[in-house]
């Protein structure tokens, strides 16, 4: 409210449709309530009148000498008429122009204020100093309470005051947003802040409540306060979904804890899957889902395998371990996660995990690639015969020509020819050369344990498990050698390349060698390269096969490995 100091007002009338109007012609506004400012009309043509504002409140001398009088005659100073009130009163002031004065009331009780016009008592919505006020329709005074009205078929927000107001408003627990212009309805979306100092999304007037979409994002706003809101929560919307609200209001989308389990949901409809998937979340983790939504641990089935997914991070396992179900059965998993069946090596020893159950097997023969082995009461296997395959032996030595000492379990070692030849004219050399030695000095006898290829061919030259001579120094370490003949063949060489991993791992197996290949120093067990060798153990060989050989046919060093650890 403006403070009751004398002000000089000058106010032109003029009528907009059903509403007064007012141009300021001065400088200062008056404020409703506070005093008597009489101005004129321009409906004539006639120039408006300036009125100094004097007294804008009734001095205590003036109250008492005249409250008996206003008592005995405010009945009189009112006539009704057309649904109003006229003013007939002896103030003639207000009888002409548009004037808020203080008169005697319309019920016969005391004085209050009014907004006159050409002495007819104002209601509802007027125009007065630059504001626009609403009047009781009853009892044609300022109101004073906040309310919503209706007029002219709008509907309009009254402040304490009396005043009618714009933006956003609390009115009876509803929120409102009206425009500055028309005071009615505003057209906006907006997130704007309202006369109780909270934020309220508005759309068309209204405030908004439940799962809205602003500003990019969607937000959930409490359908009680319509405020936006601060606590996680898994709400329903509007339309009957539901979806994970933040703490910060903003609906959920992706991995997203919730209820003492993680969850995730669509990030395009934000909604729990309902799919079992494999999924990328927001920070770029993968992570298997299941049909109800929840990230899932321990064992799983996906895409025909089953995986181990850590039960503290949930996710794929990248460590060879031999870990315990959530049902309480053990399992070996590889190091790609996935849970390994057949016969495996783990902690210095090998194992056989059934294929259809992946369980451990105790007490039980099977064979392998021709080879018998014995699971025993905890599980641990061990060859009952040695590799039982077929080979072809026209070109066995006898093994007086070579070496008959016993290697030493250690190395399964693999070669390739070096010549553009296959494995029978390879094999027949190596027999012919250490033949001829035996009689002949200048003659050096080389020979591996096997040679393989011309489609799939093992040819044998000597007998496993004894020395041969093709290694250097690590021929005592090696109780089977096996070359591989070449070819430009592909169909031939995927032939050849089967039979000799084959080969290496079943004699790997039969002699308890790990599977891994090209691991670790000259102490290091396991099936190793020429290259290795001459690495590791024998440096002035200077061989670096079979990898060059292998390459033609796109075979790495890593696929080599893979094949020997996992088979074909």
């Amino acid at each position: 409210m403006i403070s009751g100091k004398e002000q000089i007002l000058k106010v032109k009338l003029y009528k907009k449709g059903k509403l007064w109007v007012t141009t300021m012609l001065g400088v200062a506004v008056a404020t409703l309530a506070l005093g008597t400012i009489s101005v004129s009309a321009d409906e004539t043509g006639q120039q408006p009148s300036t009125t100094q504002v004097t007294s804008l409140a009734p001095t205590a001398t003036n109250q008492s000498a005249n409250r008996q009088q206003v008592a005995n005659d405010s009945q009189a100073n009112w006539k009704q008429e057309n649904g109003g009130y006229t003013y007939v009163g002896n103030d003639q002031s207000v009888k002409q122009g548009r004037h808020y004065a203080k008169l005697a009331t319309i019920n016969g009780t005391g004085e209050n204020w009014y907004l006159v016009d050409n002495g007819r008592a104002q209601n509802q919505i007027q125009s007065w100093a630059g504001s626009f006020w609403y009047f009781d329709p009853n009892t044609y005074l300022l109101s004073q309470k906040r309310q919503l009205v209706s007029e002219w078929g709008n509907q309009y927000v009254v402040g304490e005051d009396g005043r009618i107001q714009s933006g956003v408003q609390q009115v009876n627990g509803q929120i409102y947003d009206m425009d500055p212009s028309s005071y009615t309805y505003s057209n906006r979306r907006a997130y704007a802040q309202a006369n109780n100092g909270s934020w309220y999304l508005v759309d068309h007037g209204k405030a908004q409540s439940g799962v809205q979409e602003w500003a990019g994002s969607y937000w959930y706003f409490n359908p009680t306060t319509y405020l936006l809101s601060q606590k996680k929560d898994y709400i329903k919307s509007q339309w009957g979904l539901y979806y994970l609200v933040g703490n910060d209001g903003r609906i959920q989308s992706g991995v997203q804890e919730w209820s003492g389990s993680y969850w995730y949901f669509d990030p395009t409809t934000y909604l729990l899957s309902q799919k079992r998937d494999y999924v990328k979340s927001q920070w770029g983790d993968w992570y298997l889902v299941g049909n109800d939504g929840r990230i899932q641990s321990g064992v799983q089935e996906w895409a025909g395998s089953y995986w181990y997914f850590d039960p503290a991070t949930y996710l794929l396992s990248k460590k060879r371990d031999y870990i315990k179900s959530q049902w309480g059965d053990w399992y070996l998993v590889g190091n790609d996660g996935r849970i390994q069946s057949g016969l495996q090596e783990w902690a210095g020893s090998y194992w056989y995990f059934d294929p259809a159950s992946y369980l451990l097997v105790k007490n039980k023969d099977f064979y392998i690639n021709g080879v018998k082995y014995h699971a025993d009461q905890d599980g641990r296997v061990k060859a009952l015969n040695l590799v039982n395959i077929d080979t072809i032996k026209t070109y066995m030595i006898n093994q007086a020509w070579g070496d008959e000492r016993t290697a030493n379990n250690k190395y399964i070692i693999l070669h390739e020819v070096g010549v553009e030849t296959g494995a029978a004219a390879n094999a027949a050399y190596f027999y012919n050369q250490t033949k001829a030695s035996v009689n002949n000095e200048n003659v050096k006898g080389v020979y591996s344990t096997f040679v393989v290829g011309d489609g799939g061919k093992i040819y044998q030259v000597s007998q496993p498990g004894k020395v041969s001579w093709a290694a250097g120094g690590a021929n005592i370490d090696a109780p089977v050698q096996i070359e591989l003949g070449r070819t430009w063949n592909a169909n031939q060489f995927w032939q050849d390349y089967k039979a000799y991993v084959n080969l290496a791992r079943s004699y790997a197996l039969a002699y308890g060698i790990p599977l891994t290949l090209d691991v670790g120093g000259k102490d290091t067990p396991g099936i190793k390269s020429h290259l290795w060798v001459t690495n590791n153990v024998w440096y002035g060989g200077g061989h670096t096969d079979p990898y060059g050989y292998l390459n033609r046919f796109g075979v790495t060093q890593a696929k080599l490995a893979h094949d020997l650890q996992f088979g074909l």
